[in-house]
């Protein structure tokens, strides 16, 4: 604080937030002269990028902090981002931004009905901001991995091969996404926000916030956002609204068509929904793995380890 603010300034308030189970999040409060800031510190825990999670799909603090500065200029609503952290300030990759009110926790929102108005929104703003996101010309980008879906396929197999433990579900379920494969949206790559989906959004009365969690960002197939959306993890218990819970398919793809994205071929909108839970029952297998090698020292990996049962599941109702 001291470095960006002078050495006058105050902190406040310090606290860590509840976050993923990749990136520590914490809330503090900047004091300067009369004037208050409410920020929030993203930052890598100790151990991050150790693991083959990490160098298969995450990104950087310092690329997330440009990516995040890039999309606000195309109109995609997330916090602003303030300062990145420096290697002389001695706490690892993180960056500051802006802390925005609102909910975050998807449970709770679901359960208050000041929510309820912004749930009944939601799914046409956020085919809106997938408009917006997939459109970001890819000139100018941080350094982002190609994620196409041939290479994601690689990944998968590459996952299973590290866990050394045999998963038939899961194995079979990887050889059906390889056999079963749609033609690309045409025009790509294009920017992929890579965690779209109902727990990383800020929503207000009015709906949709700001998209938070952008560590997963890559270059690869629209449609992925899309899907990931509505995979049924994220519709917490709600499955009458496939999109996030709050929403209906065609809300989303009609407002994503009419605010100028791709356009949704329904076959292979439900092929990358499949996808995508195969994508997720494979994270989460992974964590517990990261868990009982002591690489995350985690009992929050180790619990997200054990829906991936519940993925397997998800899939064969999905592919039948």
């Amino acid at each position: 604080m001291a470095r960006v603010f002078g050495t006058a300034a105050r902190l406040e308030n310090l606290e860590k937030m509840s976050s993923g189970a990749s990136r520590q999040s914490w809330s503090f409060d900047v004091v300067t002269g009369a004037e208050r800031l409410e920020l929030v510190l993203r930052q890598d825990p100790p151990d991050a990028g150790e693991s083959e999670l990490d160098r298969l799909f995450n990104i950087g603090r310092a690329e997330e902090y440009q990516l995040i500065e890039m999309v606000r200029r195309n109109g995609v609503v997330t916090p602003e981002p303030l300062f990145a952290l420096e290697p002389e300030d001695g706490l690892g990759q993180g960056f500051a931004m802006r802390r925005i009110k609102g909910e975050s926790i998807p449970q709770r929102a679901f359960k208050d009905p000041a929510y309820d108005r912004a749930h009944s929104l939601m799914a046409a703003q956020c085919g809106d901001v997938l408009a917006r996101i997939h459109s970001v010309d890819r000139e100018g980008l941080p350094s982002l991995q190609d994620h196409s879906l041939g290479l994601q396929l690689e990944f998968f197999v590459e996952l299973l091969d590290i866990y050394g433990e045999p998963h038939p579900g899961f194995e079979y379920a990887v050889r059906w996404l390889a056999d079963h494969r749609p033609d690309a949206t045409p025009g790509g790559p294009h920017l992929v926000h890579g965690d779209f989906r109902n727990g990383n959004f800020i929503i207000g009365p009015d709906g949709l916030e700001v998209v938070l969690d952008w560590e997963l960002a890559h270059l690869g197939d629209p449609m992925e956002d899309i899907a990931w959306l509505c995979i049924p993890n994220w519709r917490y218990g709600r499955f009458d609204k496939p999109v996030g819970g709050f929403g209906q398919r065609h809300e989303l793809f009609d407002a994503y068509e009419a605010a100028g994205g791709p356009a949704v071929e329904r076959g292979a909108a439900l092929y990358w929904e499949t996808f995508c839970t195969v994508r997720w029952g494979l994270i989460c297998l992974f964590m517990s793995l990261d868990r009982f090698n002591d690489d995350g020292h985690s009992l929050e990996r180790a619990a997200i380890g054990r829906r991936a049962a519940e993925l397997e599941y998800d899939f064969y109702e999905l592919m039948d």
